[in-house]
């Protein structure tokens, strides 16, 4: 995986569990950085949330550009419980 999306809007850089026993945690950015991976947040804007007409949400843009550029590939994309906004 070379780059992580996070789609969870109650939580741009969450923390995760360091280890499956432990109680120390870890910022998701922290651990794709040690991992070698791109970490992105970008909130999930809908054409209502626009301020200015255009063809697409930002967000669409965004994901878009990460997708057409091989470098960024392959892509982990999730939010909260995998059945909202992915």
């Amino acid at each position: 995986i070379k780059t992580v999306i996070n789609l969870k809007e109650e939580a741009m850089d969450p923390h995760l569990a360091s280890n499956y026993w432990g109680l120390s945690r870890e910022r998701e950015s922290a651990v794709c950085k040690q991992e070698g991976a791109d970490f992105v947040f970008f909130l999930c804007d809908t054409i209502s949330r626009q301020t200015e007409r255009q063809a697409r949400p930002t967000s669409i843009e965004k994901f878009l550009a990460i997708m057409d550029d091989p470098k960024k590939l392959p892509v982990l994309l999730h939010c909260q419980a995998g059945l909202h906004r992915t």
